[in-house]
């Protein structure tokens, strides 16, 4: 295994690293991880078939802030004024949490998301957020009631408002928000 820095495939490498480790334990579901920084070869161990010397957890998981999200948010605009584009395409070439930017019209962005499960609780202070769906079913969870959208159904969640989408199942929806908001919200 590598650390973050990589290196040519089958030479040592010194890099931090969070890799998760072979262990015994691993068949009782336990997984073994090391993080820091050390010499070691593609296999984890050190040059002598050791693990590498620094400190060793059982069934630590990584912080959040050395994992990966969830979802894949971009804000980048995918097509300018007088492309054509096949919406139904992008989304059925996608998989959840898959969210993007699909064009710009004047102060506003028009982006669609192929969503599955919970988001989280959020809210945009200074904008409001359209939600348009295409296919599936969105529960929108505000914080005094439930809004369900079927296809071709909308709902506009005012700026400021607490909500959580929640996809049942997998659901592609179109969102029309001011050009420059934070996905993920405030």
């Amino acid at each position: 295994m590598r650390g973050a820095a990589g290196g040519a495939r089958g030479k040592d490498v010194t890099a931090p690293v969070l890799m998760s480790v072979p262990s015994p334990l691993e068949g009782e579901g336990i997984r073994v991880y090391t993080y820091g920084s050390a010499a070691c070869d593609k296999t984890g161990l050190d040059g002598e078939g050791r693990l590498p010397s620094f400190e060793m957890t059982r069934a630590k998981e990584p912080a959040m802030s050395e994992t990966a999200s969830p979802y894949d948010i971009g804000t980048e605009i995918l097509f300018g004024a007088g492309e054509h584009m096949d919406v139904a395409a992008v989304g059925a070439a996608q998989t959840p949490w898959w969210n993007r930017t699909l064009c710009a019209v004047n102060d506003t962005w028009v982006r669609l998301g192929v969503l599955e499960g919970d988001f989280h609780w959020h809210k945009h202070e200074e904008e409001d957020e359209f939600f348009f769906v295409l296919e599936g079913r969105l529960d929108i969870e505000l914080e005094d009631r439930i809004v369900t959208l079927e296809p071709m159904q909308g709902f506009t969640v005012p700026k400021g408002v607490m909500h959580l989408p929640h996809a049942r199942g997998r659901v592609v929806v179109m969102m029309v928000e001011k050009a420059g908001v934070v996905p993920t919200g405030d």
